[in-house]
């Protein structure tokens, strides 16, 4: 078997390679001549389809320089499978913007008979998981005065919740409190 991680550093640089006949080439040393890509949106076979998706998402992430897409160095591989997680990071400031993982299935000359694309789930950014936080907190917090300042942080003078027993829906600051303190 190959060295994994070697592979996958070929793999990915061809999603970055600017030359058009460089990345025929590319493809056709990586891909068996009917070898697939699957994603959630794509399922090509061939190297003349890989050729167009492949080009596509140079066009779509790359070629702007905006972003680029790394290994993130966890290669494994048995019998002829070699998995790895990627991501596409916004190359100004080094942010991971989506994350995913890559199954590739290898002929016996070591050439991707198929290659499956897993996105994985968009991640919630800080500033939302900061509410999400605070929200969570107001239900454990002890002290009432403490309590009573972040739930007029977090909810409109008319603000209210539904919820799903005998008293239902309440709204405003104090109903709030009297909820959230009987919830304490």
């Amino acid at each position: 078997m190959i060295d994994p991680g070697a592979f996958v550093d070929r793999y990915v640089a061809v999603w970055h390679e600017p030359d058009e006949e460089e990345r025929r080439k590319a493809i056709a040393e990586l891909w068996a001549p009917d070898g697939s890509y699957l994603d959630p949106l794509n399922d090509v076979r061939g190297h003349k389809a890989l050729q167009e998706v492949v080009t596509a998402v140079y066009e779509e992430f790359i070629q702007s320089g905006e972003s680029v897409f790394r290994s993130r160095h966890n290669a494994q591989s048995h019998h002829n499978l070699i998995r790895f997680n990627w991501e596409r990071v916004r190359s100004a400031a080094d942010e991971v913007i989506d994350t995913g993982f890559d199954m590739l299935v290898l002929d016996d000359d070591d050439h991707i008979v198929a290659d499956y694309k897993f996105f994985d789930p968009a991640e919630i950014g800080g500033e939302l998981n900061a509410f999400t936080d605070r929200y969570v907190r107001v239900w454990q917090e002890p002290d009432e005065e403490q309590r009573r300042k972040a739930i007029t942080e977090l909810w409109a003078p008319t603000g209210g919740q539904i919820y799903p027993a005998a008293d239902g829906e309440v709204s405003g600051y104090d109903a709030l409190q009297a909820r959230v303190t009987r919830s304490y």
